[in-house]
């Protein structure tokens, strides 16, 4: 036992003889963070310089060499302390910056968004020059871009004679159609990148409705109709060939003014509703069987004016006897229409444009001059004084549109004589105050779209 205490003692003595010449905890780790930060997102117009400075660090401990890493879209555009990019492509893009030393890193994500040339905005489609123009304003641009079409597609033009454009959200590309020579062509909608030229099968085309649908276009023309599938793009004629088709015509001698309407389903259209000029009755047609037609007694022997459909079944009816302009509510799905309303005494003529508040039920028409009236449908013939006077004297109202989400009103305007005839005045839908006027942004207007991504 004695020889066991004197072995211990002697181990505890030997081990406290040694000299500890170890350096452990002089070298600590130089750890990183941001002093400043950078913005979750920035943006930057194509083609330019995007120049970004990298946020203040500091290192515990003691300074050390740092790296820099600039990111855009998973890719190393730049090792540089401050970042300096050419802006290539559209959209929106993820980038990230890392900061290292030799002792680990830190990270800072955020996006940049190169703004496609024509996103959100007002679009039209003009007569300028003996030829076909398009133009256009987004909805923060401080002033419209001329002959975006030509721009973007100098060797293939658009026919002499404009006649409508269509967006298809979903499809995300818009529709343009002119005549002398015919032709129906398919851009990008942000781009105006001439995407196809579709092969219509007609001889006219004189409207097109989206009919919000997401993947149906329609197209009237020389009293007949056309369906255009979006997503295949591929055209067809089911409701002609029901209508005066060899096999299945019922009504061979229809003749379809260039008005339909069409409530949606999940987005696709329950039936087609349009009118035979010859017959002076509406026809629908539900795609799964024959045409129906629907003489409207009260309606009968009119002419078609102005057609908005409501809601599902609810279709306003601005039709003309004789001289008389008379106003209809009429259910579809009832084949009920509600008393007539005379418009005699509203300052509707041939020449007025027509625009339906579908959600408020406010019907907006102009005199045929620069002059719009609102007549609310539940006032039953209380037609009230003009609510705008919009442009100079002289000018002629060719269109409206109406922006429920921004509460802003477009109004399309010709002046009576210039070089660009084209103007456009946007108003708040609500106060009506004026908020932007622009004169000389297009030739002859034939149509205005607004154009919401």
């Amino acid at each position: 036992m004695r020889k066991l205490i004197y072995l211990l003692l002697s181990i505890c003595t030997c081990v406290s003889c040694i000299d500890d010449e170890s350096k452990l905890g002089t070298n600590a780790l130089s750890t990183l963070s941001f002093v400043t930060s950078l913005n979750e997102s920035y943006t930057c117009e194509h083609n330019n310089q995007f120049v970004l400075t990298a946020p203040e660090t500091k290192q515990e401990n003691r300074d050390k060499t740092l790296s820099y890493e600039w990111q855009v879209n998973y890719k190393v555009v730049s090792t540089a302390k401050d970042l300096n990019y050419t802006c290539e492509g559209y959209g929106e893009f993820p980038c990230r910056l890392k900061i290292s030393n030799e002792d680990g890193a830190i990270f800072h994500e955020f996006t940049l968004k190169i703004p496609y040339p024509y996103e959100k905005g007002v679009m039209l489609l003009s007569r300028y020059d003996g030829r076909s123009m398009m133009s256009f304003r987004g909805a923060n641009d401080a002033s419209f871009i001329k002959d975006i079409y030509r721009l973007h597609n100098p060797s293939v033009e658009l026919g002499k004679e404009p006649k409508g454009i269509a967006y298809n959200e979903r499809m995300e590309c818009v529709y343009i159609a002119t005549e002398n020579p015919l032709r129906v062509v398919k851009v990008e909608h942000n781009t105006m990148d001439l995407l196809d030229v579709l092969p219509y099968p007609e001889e006219r085309v004189e409207a097109l409705f989206t009919l919000r649908s997401m993947y149906t276009l329609y197209f009237t023309g020389g009293g007949r109709i056309v369906k255009l599938d979006c997503g295949s793009d591929t055209f067809e004629n089911g409701f002609q060939q029901y209508l005066t088709g060899e096999i299945m015509g019922m009504f061979p001698d229809a003749y379809l003014a260039n008005n339909i309407v069409s409530p949606l389903y999940a987005g696709e259209p329950m039936f087609t509703f349009a009118f035979d000029t010859n017959s002076k009755s509406f026809l629908l047609w539900d795609e799964d069987s024959y045409v129906d037609d629907y003489v409207c007694l009260e309606c009968q022997g009119m002419s078609l004016v102005a057609m908005f459909l409501r809601n599902t079944y609810d279709v306003v009816l601005v039709m003309k006897d004789g001289d008389e302009f008379k106003i209809f509510e009429y259910n579809i799905n009832y084949d009920d229409t509600a008393p007539e309303v005379s418009a005699t005494s509203s300052g509707m003529n041939d020449k007025s444009v027509f625009m339906l508040d579908e959600k408020k039920g406010i019907l907006y028409y102009t005199d045929g001059g620069n002059n719009i009236f609102r007549y609310n449908l539940i006032s039953k013939g209380n037609f009230e004084p003009s609510d705008y006077t919009v442009g100079n004297d002289g000018d002629v109202i060719q269109g409206m549109l109406l922006d429920q989400d921004e509460g802003k009103l477009y109004v399309a305007v010709n002046a009576k004589e210039g070089d660009y005839r084209g103007c456009v005045y946007c108003y708040n839908s609500v106060t009506k105050e004026l908020l932007w006027e622009e004169r000389g942004v297009a030739g002859e207007i034939v149509q205005m779209i607004y154009k919401d991504k």
